[in-house]
């Protein structure tokens, strides 16, 4: 089993987005599946040499690769993604060393989107790479591109900034004239970037020691991530001078954290299940109150 085969759900942290009416707009785990089946890379390395090697972070032989790549803006049908948003995706200051041949080398164009709309600046954005934004930014990457697959919001590179949490990107992204999104998409946003550095945070605590994670009953597990999303959301919501949405949370939680204690584990029970259980409980008690 692995650690985030069971973290990926972490029920507690949409719940409280659900309940406080904060659920557009808010990403809570990130990550693509190619990025955890590994059983793909070897359609990956035969569809493209650049893309698999981008996608290994093996920049030596990622380089080799541009020179032989036939069309350096394909769209790797494995990945959906061109080589140009692979290398721009990357945190890491190894990045623009590849993002900067790819484009003025071998051609490659900022304005290109793949098959799931973003473009490289879209990704550059949500990495919070500055020195690839702006290189991209100067070479033709458009700052307000939308992804033409969104049809109810405008995911822009800057909506793309918000939402991971990147305030220098966003701010930069409006000195290049993005155009903005209203208080209430920007606080959405917040929200959401708050709450997925929580689970990012819980993820690489369970990570370090997964034999513990894997011992952990479910009771436990679910308290944990309960507590680490409230407490986020809290902290966010005070921020944003929501004392209203304050009260509302402090409330959910005494019903949650009630329903999770009174709930007891049966033998050989999955966290999925026990969840499950915990949050009909909520909901009954909800419920119950609701037809006083």
């Amino acid at each position: 089993m692995k650690v985030n085969k069971v973290t990926k759900r972490m029920v507690p942290g949409m719940l409280i987005v659900a309940i406080l009416g904060f659920a557009q707009g808010v990403e809570v785990f990130g990550g693509s599946t190619q990025d955890r089946v590994p059983a793909r890379l070897s359609a990956l390395y035969e569809n493209s040499r650049l893309h698999f090697e981008l996608h290994r972070k093996h920049y030596d032989h990622a380089l080799e690769a541009m020179v032989l790549a036939k069309d350096i803006d394909m769209v790797e049908e494995t990945t959906g993604m061109t080589a140009l948003g692979l290398a721009a995706k990357d945190e890491s200051a190894d990045a623009i060393d590849m993002v900067r041949p790819l484009v003025l080398r071998f051609g490659a164009d900022p304005g290109i989107a793949d098959a799931k709309g973003y473009t490289a600046l879209h990704y550059a954005a949500a990495a919070g790479n500055y020195a690839v934004v702006k290189f991209l930014a100067d070479h033709g990457g458009e700052v307000d591109a939308a992804n033409p697959l969104m049809n109810v919001r405008r995911v822009t590179p800057l909506y793309m900034a918000y939402q991971k949490g990147r305030v220098r990107i966003a701010d930069f992204l409006k000195f290049r004239g993005a155009d903005d999104f209203d208080q209430a998409t920007r606080e959405r946003l917040e929200l959401g970037a708050n709450t997925s550095a929580a689970a990012r945070k819980l993820l690489e605590k369970r990570a370090r020691d997964p034999v513990k994670y894997l011992e952990t009953d479910p009771q436990t597990l679910l308290r944990e991530e309960f507590t680490a999303f409230a407490d986020a959301t809290e902290e966010t919501l005070r921020a944003q001078g929501k004392l209203d949405k304050v009260e509302e949370l402090q409330q959910y939680r005494e019903r949650y954290l009630a329903a999770l204690e009174s709930t007891p584990i049966t033998e050989g029970i999955s966290y999925g299940a026990y969840g499950d259980l915990v949050q009909k409980k909520v909901s009954a008690t909800e419920a119950q109150q609701r037809s006083r």
